[in-house]
């Protein structure tokens, strides 16, 4: 059984006796009406969604999410439904506790099932994020005509939700320390590096040790790669001209 770690778990008997599914869509909806749906689905409803999200960010489970929960007509095969809190009209956008809550459930939906990709649905049977009626009404996931899950949120949906999920699905790019590192801690391991040479110097007495070692450094240290043309440079980049007129010195020494 899969449930959320941070929901408010309410299982309904469906929950153990739908068919098993592999969720590939998660599917946005609008409730019309405040409150838990659980006693509405439990009582009075054949139809069931796996979640339900309060105006003020609670989140109930109703179904396993590896189940079928029949709120998406010819896409309860493969879709997670998430019914949301409005008003009877659902002419309102998300609260931001309710945005924020649905940003996270669907973000935890994408790493549990990877088979539902970090994008806005592709077509009814594909793979992604999507609200009820994204393929008119009626249609593949509705079999009346309606606007769930309204037209404030559709867009709230398209522009602000589903990009903020694919956001937190992309890995950070690792980067070399010269990119991360401040002015002061660079002209610190130059200092460092120059310390160390000079001591050298002073122990072997050996002409151009020196300048041997500070040529080490200047590759290391003092050559980064040319910023790009409109870029800000990095703290090595910003010595590199201190740095050339230093090998130059050394060089003219040695």
């Amino acid at each position: 059984m899969t449930l959320c770690p941070f929901a408010t778990h309410r299982l309904l008997p469906e929950s153990t006796t739908q068919p098993h599914i592999t969720p590939r869509i998660a599917i946005l909806h609008s409730a019309a009406g405040r409150g838990s749906l659980y006693g509405w689905f439990k009582d009075n409803s054949s139809l069931e969604s796996h979640f339900w999200v309060s105006d003020e960010g609670l989140i109930e489970q109703y179904m396993d999410t590896n189940r079928r929960a029949d709120a998406n007509r010819n896409a309860n095969a493969y879709a997670v439904s998430i019914e949301t809190e409005s008003s009877p009209q659902a002419t309102e956008r998300w609260t931001p506790a309710q945005a924020a809550a649905i940003t996270r459930l669907l973000d935890w939906l994408c790493r549990e099932h990877p088979d539902i990709e970090r994008q806005q649905c592709d077509r009814p049977d594909g793979s992604g994020i999507g609200w009820h009626t994204m393929w008119g009404s009626p249609s593949p996931w509705t079999p009346v005509a309606k606007s769930c899950p309204g037209p404030a949120r559709i867009p709230q949906a398209r522009d602000e939700i589903i990009p903020a999920v694919i956001a937190a699905g992309s890995p950070s790019e690792p980067k070399e320390w010269s990119d991360m590192a401040t002015e002061a801690e660079v002209k610190a391991a130059v200092k460092a590096g120059v310390k160390e040479a000079l001591a050298e110097e002073a122990k072997n007495k050996t002409k151009g040790s020196l300048g041997y070692m500070l040529r080490g450094i200047s590759r290391a240290v003092l050559d980064p790669v040319e910023p790009k043309e409109g870029s800000k440079p990095n703290a090595f980049q910003q010595l590199r001209e201190q740095g050339r007129q230093i090998k130059s010195a050394i060089g003219n020494k040695g």
